[in-house]
């Protein structure tokens, strides 16, 4: 199972942790709310144009930050780029 980085919606703590792909959403350590998995900044290569790893099981193609933050939505995640 990969390391994945998460942010906390309640306390907004950062923490990384074992996780199954599919686990886009875990509690948070710390305060117990719903945390979010986060994209990392390495996993992503520049705009305007570029391909995103560690989304899904495939690698998606992002166009713009408004196209990456629609495919964050959709499948629950969050980015450090849109932070």
């Amino acid at each position: 199972m990969p390391l994945y980085d998460y942010k906390c919606s309640g306390c907004h703590s950062v923490f990384e942790t074992i996780q199954k792909m599919d686990a886009v959403t875990i509690s948070c350590e710390v305060c117990g709310s719903v945390a979010k998995r986060q994209i990392g900044v390495g996993r992503y290569h520049a705009f305007p144009e570029g391909w995103s790893q560690n989304m899904g099981t495939e690698p998606v193609y992002i166009k713009s930050k408004k196209h990456l933050k629609k495919e964050c939505d959709k499948r629950g995640l969050q980015s450090r780029i849109l932070d």
